[in-house]
């Protein structure tokens, strides 16, 4: 551990273990970072997966109102979106 003295104020360095660095990379690659925003999701902006969830997802189609709460129950929950069926559920593949 390293200390840097600058007027008198001590400042110390700490990060962490490279293990626990990539568990936290693995999982923001497979859920996605919160943004907080209300907007319309983008379904199709990584190469291979995308991971959308909703907090009262607002769906509007023709379609029968069963099946419309469906849709809206699976977004709220948590949905991965694959595009590429050869690497479908391979998440070690690059996905930025």
């Amino acid at each position: 551990m390293g200390y840097d003295y600058i007027d008198n104020s001590i400042f110390t360095r700490y990060s962490i273990k490279r293990q626990f660095a990539e568990r936290i990379d693995k999982f923001f690659d497979m859920y996605g970072y919160l943004t907080n925003t209300l907007k319309v999701p983008n379904l199709n902006n990584r190469p291979n997966w995308n991971y959308i969830k909703t907090i009262g997802c607002n769906v509007i189609g023709d379609i029968p109102q069963e099946d419309l709460q469906t849709i809206k129950s699976i977004f709220d929950s948590g949905v991965t979106l694959w595009h590429n069926t050869s690497t479908f559920l391979d998440y070690s593949q690059n996905n930025r």
